[in-house]
């Protein structure tokens, strides 16, 4: 299952998190505006992929 998320601040990395407890198998896309916060939030395992740019 592929998910994105808008934005990940609290509410979409808690979202997130909650996404990838529930379903071992979803995949999370994030899009947001900092790229050193979204670097991060996949070190963390938060999310699997990111993008700057909501047309990718």
């Amino acid at each position: 299952m592929k998910i994105g998320i808008a934005g990940l601040g609290l509410i979409g990395g808690s979202f997130s998190l909650a996404i990838k407890e529930k379903f071992k198998n979803s995949f999370i896309i994030a899009w947001g505006r900092n790229l050193k916060r979204l670097k991060k939030a996949k070190e963390l395992n938060i999310i699997d992929s990111y993008t700057l740019n909501l047309s990718d």
